[in-house]
C-alpha cells in the first residue's frame, strides 16, 4: 500500500525553505558515530522497533531511528514510509526533520508514496540543491554500473556453481549422477549410511532443488541427530532457506540455542547466527565476512539479539 502525497504542500515556499534549513542543520550535526549507543539497543532487532523510536521523547533517539532506516534497513519496507513522512514535516526538532527527510527521499525512490506529480522528486532536488541535468547524468552512469555489476554477479554465480558441482562430484563419485537425475533420487540419499553422500544430497537440496515444507521434518531430524557435522551444517542451511523472512518463533529458538551452545561446532553456530537475521529478513555482514571465525574470536556477535529469540 502506497502513501498518498499532499501536492499543495510542495509549492509552499515556507515548507521548502524550512526543509532546506533542516537539512543544513542535519548535515552539521550528522554523525554516524552517535549511533554506536543506539545500535546496542533493540532498535535494530525489528523494523517495528525502529519505527516506534521515531516517536520517542528523546530527539537523539528519533534522529537515530531515521538514520537507521537509511543506513541499516535501507528503507527496505513500506512500513517506514508514513512515519518518516510525518517526522520530516511535523517533528519539532530541525535535525530530526532533516534526518527523516533523507529517509523520505529513499522511500520515495523505492515507490512507497503515491506521488503522481513527482513532487517529492522535485522537492528532493530543490532541498538538496541538486542540478537536475547532473542528477540525470549520474543516474545514467549508475545504471550502466549496475548493468555491469549484474553481469559480473551472474558470471560469478555460474563459476561458483560449477566449482560446487565439481566438489560434490568428486565427493560422491558415481552416486552424484544418480542424485542429479531428480529431486526424489536426491532425497533418497538423505538417510544413506555414508555421511559424505548425505552431505552432498543435502547440498543439492539446498542449491539445486531448494527445500520445501515436505522436507522440514527430515531436515530437523538430521540437524538434531546426525553424528557428523557436515550433514548437520547442510541441513541447517536448508532450514534457514526454508524459514527465510518467516520470523518463526519456534525455529528462532532453535537457532538461538545453537548459537549459545559453546560445545557446538563453530561453523554450525555461525550458520545459525546468520540464520537469525535471515528469518527476520534483516541485513547481516558477520557471516559473510568471517564465518566461523566470529565464534573463535568471540567478537562482532550481538548476544542480546540472539537472546531476544529465546524470550519471544
Amino acid at each position: 500500500m502506497t502513501v498518498p502525497i499532499d501536492k499543495p504542500a510542495f509549492f509552499d515556499a515556507r515548507v521548502v525553505e524550512r526543509l532546506k534549513k533542516d537539512v543544513r542543520e542535519w548535515r552539521e550535526t550528522k554523525s554516524r558515530g552517535e549511533l554506536s549507543h543506539f545500535l546496542e539497543t533493540q532498535l535494530k532487532h525489528r523494523r517495528e522497533h525502529t519505527v516506534e523510536a521515531l516517536h520517542h521523547s528523546d530527539p537523539k533517539m528519533r534522529r537515530a531511528a531515521a538514520v537507521l532506516i537509511v543506513d541499516f534497513w535501507f528503507a527496505d519496507n513500506e512500513i517506514f514510509a508514513a512515519p518518516c513522512y510525518e517526522s520530516a514535516f511535523r517533528d519539532l526538532v530541525p535535525s530530526v526533520r532533516g534526518a527523516a527527510f533523507e529517509a523520505v527521499c529513499l522511500c520515495a525512490r523505492k515507490g512507497y508514496y503515491s506521488d503522481e506529480y513527482g513532487s517529492l522528486s522535485q522537492l528532493e532536488q530543490v532541498v538538496w540543491e541538486q542540478d537536475p541535468i547532473q542528477s540525470v547524468n549520474s543516474l545514467i552512469t549508475l545504471g550502466r554500473e549496475i548493468d555491469s555489476l549484474e553481469a559480473n554477479i551472474t558470471e560469478l554465480e555460474s563459476e561458483v556453481n560449477e566449482a560446487l558441482e565439481s566438489e560434490w562430484r568428486n565427493l560422491a563419485r558415481d552416486a552424484f549422477d544418480e542424485m542429479v537425475r531428480s529431486r526424489e533420487r536426491t532425497l533418497a540419499h538423505l538417510k544413506h549410511r555414508n555421511p559424505v553422500l548425505r552431505y552432498v544430497a543435502l547440498s543439492l537440496v539446498w542449491n539445486k532443488w531448494h527445500p520445501s515444507r515436505d522436507d522440514e521434518a527430515l531436515l530437523l531430524e538430521i540437524l538434531e541427530h546426525d553424528s557428523f557435522d557436515p550433514p548437520r551444517r547442510a541441513a541447517l542451511w536448508c532450514l534457514v532457506d526454508l524459514y527465510s523472512g518467516s520470523d518463526n518463533p519456534h525455529f528462532g529458538r532453535t537457532l538461538g540455542r545453537i548459537v549459545l551452545d559453546d560445545c557446538a561446532d563453530d561453523e554450525l553456530r555461525a550458520i545459525a547466527y546468520f540464520g537469525l537475521y535471515v528469518i527476520r529478513d534483516m541485513p547481516c555482514q558477520s557471516y559473510q565476512e568471517s564465518g566461523a571465525c566470529i565464534f573463535k574470536a568471540r567478537r562482532d556477535i550481538d548476544w542480546e539479539f540472539v537472546r531476544s529469540f529465546l524470550r519471544d
